[in-house]
């Protein structure tokens, strides 16, 4: 039995050193309430400038405010006017690598997230783990359009099935978005299958308890323990938290194997790198090469962002703004059901050439 004063020391002293470790990181709260790079060689941006949502205090009242935003099957939602994944890479940083390619959401598809919310990394950092703080995975609506399973997207309680790209962007909005693409298509077996948990798991709550749980000793996560512990159970759980949802979905639809998964010791950085502090889940779990490395995913395409002098790290600097008509309709970029396959989208035809990326525009020495 863990007395109430060890358990207190033990959490003040985890979140004294992860707090530093943080601190470490190098981000820092920026321009337009983002957080920015604390050392960054070539900063760019979106163009994307939007003045920061007012939400309201009272908890009830912000949550059904959020719920009314999500972008919910038949329901009227805001469709970015491109879709595009950069070059692949395991670090977690600003950096955009070029070129782009179109991309298409397809089943199996692990997206992860991040936001300049300093409540939820303090939140991951007091459980031992950083950005990125949100993940969640595409499957195929019965008709074949792609959608997304996330448990407690943009911080509501329930778990959701959403729009793909509407709810891409509306993470964009907040921060970086990556995708994990899957190295092979889904079977139509495997894509049923992923699709069945998703509408089975559909309203189910968001496991905040049990979240809350990941800040003490009592959890399944720990040196020696997650060999044991955190196991799947599939559609048996009556609520999930975000990353779990995604490995207990993986390996429903048979995309991982069971004996080696851990959904409720696995948290959305794991799922990033392929590598962990948790000595279980760095030894046994890992994505690739079923799933290439994160890629960062945009609504842009370079044409609508340019090198940056040093001088833009400083707060105020104008912004470049969006060149009207450079990306594709957003219906060129909507997947339609193939006729030999019922839950995997058709990929639209690749333009001829994409653009290259901009010259950079080289330091001057001081």
């Amino acid at each position: 039995m863990i007395f109430p004063e060890v358990a207190a020391g033990w959490l003040w002293w985890v979140s004294a050193a992860n707090l530093v470790l943080g601190a470490c990181g190098g981000e820092a709260p920026g321009d337009g309430g983002h957080l920015v790079p604390a050392s960054l060689a070539a900063p760019v941006s979106s163009g994307i400038r939007e003045e920061k949502e007012r939400l309201p205090l009272w908890l009830p009242e912000r949550l059904r405010y959020k719920e009314a935003r999500l972008a919910l099957p038949g329901r009227p939602a805001p469709v970015p006017s491109g879709s595009y994944l950069w070059q692949p890479s395991y670090e977690l940083d600003f950096r955009l690598r070029g070129p782009t390619r179109p991309y298409v959401p397809q089943p199996g598809d692990i997206v992860l997230s991040t936001d300049g919310s300093l409540f939820w990394l303090t939140m991951h950092n007091l459980a031992g783990t950083s950005h990125p703080t949100h993940s969640m995975i595409v499957f195929a609506f019965p008709d074949g359009r792609p959608g997304i399973l996330e448990a407690g997207p943009h911080d509501t309680l329930k778990v959701r099935t959403l729009e793909a790209l509407p709810h891409l962007w509306s993470y964009e909005k907040e921060g970086r978005v990556w995708v994990r693409q899957r190295t092979k298509p889904l079977t139509p077996e495997q894509s049923a299958r992923l699709t069945q948990f998703a509408l089975a798991v559909d309203g189910r709550d968001f496991a905040l308890i049990r979240l809350g749980g990941q800040l003490t000793p009592l959890r399944s996560r720990g040196p020696l323990r997650t060999y044991w512990m955190g196991k799947p159970q599939g559609l048996a759980k009556k609520d999930y938290f975000c990353s779990e949802l995604v490995v207990e979905a993986c390996v429903y639809a048979g995309l991982i194997d069971p004996e080696i998964a851990r959904p409720a010791a696995t948290y959305p950085r794991d799922l990033f790198l392929d590598r962990s502090i948790n000595l279980y889940l760095n030894r046994h779990f890992k994505l690739a090469p079923d799933w290439a490395p994160p890629a960062r995913w945009t609504s842009w395409t370079p044409q609508e962002y340019q090198p940056l002098h040093e001088s833009a790290r400083q707060p105020g600097t104008p912004q470049p703004a969006p060149s009207a008509g450079s990306v594709p309709a957003a219906a060129a970029l909507t997947p339609r059901p193939s006729p030999s396959q019922d839950h995997s989208p058709t990929l639209p035809a690749a333009p001829a050439s994409l653009p290259a990326p901009p010259t950079a525009i080289p330091r001057q020495r001081p």
